[in-house]
């Protein structure tokens, strides 16, 4: 789980960051954190059951 967040979480702030300061969507940006949050935990779980 280590490396993948590793790599997922600093994707997800340029995600927010890029698409805040770019776009200026942040009244929608928050919601990166959270489906990273679930992705992550559905690739540990998944990992974790070898499936």
């Amino acid at each position: 789980m280590g490396n993948v967040s590793a790599i997922i979480w600093p994707v997800a702030v340029c995600i927010f960051l890029i698409s805040g300061f770019v776009f200026e969507n942040w009244d929608i940006n928050w919601i990166v954190f959270p489906v990273t949050a679930i992705v992550n935990s559905v690739y540990s779980a998944a990992k974790e059951n070898n499936l």
